[in-house]
């Protein structure tokens, strides 16, 4: 006879009989809780407890539920011209016991090297790529299991790093230290590899 018990005060009020099996499998255990058992023997001659005492309960904690639903927040899905330093952001996971996020080059909806941020909701990235274009996935991790923000493992957010800064150049006209020049006069300088405007 087998007894399962959540308080932990070695004694046990119902005892469930095995016949003669030496296991027996249980099942809608609660999540995140300490469990107490001990087994007996019995025939005519009485009980034997095992391990020899009748109060040595053992125990076992059975896994957490796992961490809560949550949203990834910045970089928003799609941003474009950030920062090649960016700050990646999520919301908190309730019960989440640490943080993993990802982040690739490549359109696949996939990611093999995941990176822990503890228990922090953010982390800071440096030294990407100018005029790239990144995908991210982040996931709350516990003994429970794995929980990927906005619900879904292969949904990647995306967002696009800033062109390089425009490329050097130099003014024309009027040369520097010129006088005599008209009161309407022409500002020139020469092209700038990469700019949006002057």
């Amino acid at each position: 006879e087998y007894c399962i018990d959540t308080t932990n005060d070695n004694a046990c009020t119902t005892w469930v009989s095995t016949g003669t099996n030496t296991s027996v499998g249980l099942s809608a255990l609660s999540n995140g809780t300490p469990y107490y058992w001990h087994v007996r023997a019995i025939n005519g001659g009485g009980t034997t407890y095992a391990d020899g005492g009748s109060t040595v309960f053992w125990t076992f904690g059975t896994a957490p539920v796992a961490p809560g639903a949550f949203g990834r927040s910045a970089p928003s899905n799609g941003a474009t011209n950030q920062s090649t330093s960016p700050t990646l952001s999520w919301g908190s996971s309730s019960g989440a016991a640490s943080y993993e996020y990802c982040i690739d080059t490549t359109n696949d909806n996939a990611c093999t090297t995941w990176v822990s941020t503890g228990t922090n909701t953010s982390v800071g990235l440096s030294a990407l790529s100018t005029s790239a274009t990144y995908y991210w996935h982040v996931r709350a991790v516990n003994g429970g299991g794995t929980t990927y923000a906005n619900g879904v493992s292969g949904t990647y957010w995306n967002f696009s790093t800033v062109p390089p800064a425009p490329g050097s150049f130099a003014r024309s006209a009027p040369s520097s230290g010129v006088t005599g020049q008209t009161t309407n006069p022409t500002l020139s300088w020469g092209a700038s590899s990469g700019a949006a405007s002057y």
